[in-house]
């Protein structure tokens, strides 16, 4: 028999007993989830910590593992921790694992940010990990070394990005100059009507503050006429706006390349593949700019100015963060036997891979054939089954946010507390 909602909203239900239907069910899923974990060859993890609306430090843990013949990706835990150490969140880890019947030895890989708690050699995390599992990889997030990467640019243009950054906060954390310069905005039919605040946690921020910073420097540049603000002419100088322009250019390539290196299993191969890619391209716009050639470059073409400065500075960080060499070495798989390479050919002369290939992702498809060609997909299984971004732990803790916002924040008895009912 069917029920609407309607009816079911009618069936008087006490506060304790959804809480214990919601226990039942959260406490099935979490045993169906660890009891696949168990089944897998292999796991790897993925971690990263935050802090909340509270200042409360939140632990996020996310699985990669493969119970049959698939691979799946699931969140594996999450907890609140009262110091950052590496100790203690190696002891909450740890304590999980151990506490639900984990095999440590399964786990090939940890990623994590740069972060000293996590990475550091000797007392970091994965310093703590290798003590239990020696053979474990650790992977710093290609996402946060991206990020990296962009901030070491050189000096003058970091100067123009701060001074850009300084103008915008001169307008946007002022009631008043908010308020006018969207009215001047709309007078002037502009495609945007405010300009947007940086944020240095904000991996895209760069690229789009400076975006809407170009699109509306004429408005800005009207704005401040007249006011007394030390930036108030910087709009006038030439050179100011082609290192403006070319920045907004260059921010706008690499938030692009950041947003193609996110997503759900990604392998080391997409990513090392959208790396050179860009560390070449680099290379061709360094000679595009001696030649002054500014096709890459839309802002900077449409303003038709020179620019003197170089890009040597920027592809060296990019070598500096993404060691191409040390990155194959890692991944390599070593010579295979006789009788793998007949099983190899075997592979590669079946119709029926093939077909099974253009229909599922590279992970999938190895965990297909590990019935009929188990060392193969175990090789291959343990190149594919780490993370290489932490994508999955940032989605988590942007969802968190609006989860605990301040709206669901109150102060009790002269204390903060999380305040766990909606008002509607």
């Amino acid at each position: 028999m069917r029920y609407s909602a309607k009816d079911l909203s009618i069936i008087p239900l006490s506060n304790d007993t959804v809480k214990r239907q919601i226990d039942g069910l959260s406490a099935n899923i979490k045993e169906q989830l660890l009891e696949r974990i168990r089944l897998s060859p292999y796991f790897a993890l993925q971690l990263d910590e935050s802090m909340d609306i509270t200042n409360k430090a939140t632990l996020l843990c996310y699985v990669r593992y493969q119970p049959e013949r698939n691979v799946f990706e699931d969140i594996l835990f999450i907890s609140s921790l009262v110091h950052t150490t590496s100790e203690e969140i190696f002891n909450n880890l740890n304590e999980f694992i151990t506490s639900h019947d984990m095999d440590w030895l399964k786990c090939i890989e940890i990623s994590t940010d740069g972060a000293r708690a996590m990475s550091g050699k000797l007392t970091g995390l994965v310093a703590w990990i290798k003590e239990i599992v020696l053979s474990v990889t650790w992977y710093h997030c290609c996402i946060h070394r991206e990020a990296l990467v962009a901030k070491k640019i050189p000096e003058k243009l970091k100067q123009a990005l701060n001074e850009s950054v300084e103008i915008v906060n001169f307008i946007r954390s002022r009631s008043l100059n908010s308020r006018l310069f969207e009215q001047l905005c709309e007078d002037m039919n502009s495609e945007h009507q405010q300009l947007l605040l940086h944020c240095d946690v904000h991996l895209l921020s760069r690229g789009k503050v400076l975006s809407h910073f170009w699109e509306l420097r004429d408005e800005i540049r009207l704005f401040l006429m007249g006011k007394q603000f030390h930036l108030s002419d910087h709009l006038t100088y030439f050179s100011w706006l082609v290192k403006l322009a070319y920045l907004s250019d260059i921010f706008i390539h690499l938030n692009m390349l950041n947003l193609s290196l996110q997503g759900e299993k990604i392998t080391v191969f997409e990513v090392e593949d959208k790396i050179e890619a860009m560390i070449k391209k680099l290379k061709l716009w360094h000679h595009c700019l001696l030649n002054q050639d500014y096709g890459t470059f839309p802002n900077l073409r449409s303003f038709l100015g020179s620019i003197d400065e170089e890009m040597s500075k920027e592809d060296h960080s990019f070598c500096e963060y993404f060691p191409v060499p040390d990155v194959i070495n890692v991944y390599e798989l070593e010579g295979l036997t006789a009788a793998e390479e007949d099983k190899l050919i075997e592979i590669s002369t079946d119709g029926a891979p093939k077909l099974q290939f253009k229909e599922q992702s590279l992970p999938n498809f190895w965990a297909h054939l590990q019935a009929d060609f188990p060392e193969l997909s175990k090789r291959a299984m343990k190149v594919l089954m780490p993370f290489v971004t932490m994508y999955l732990c940032k989605k988590s803790f942007s969802a968190l946010v609006y989860l605990k916002n301040k709206h669901r924040n109150y102060l009790k008895n002269g204390v903060r507390t999380q305040n766990t009912s909606f008002t509607y």
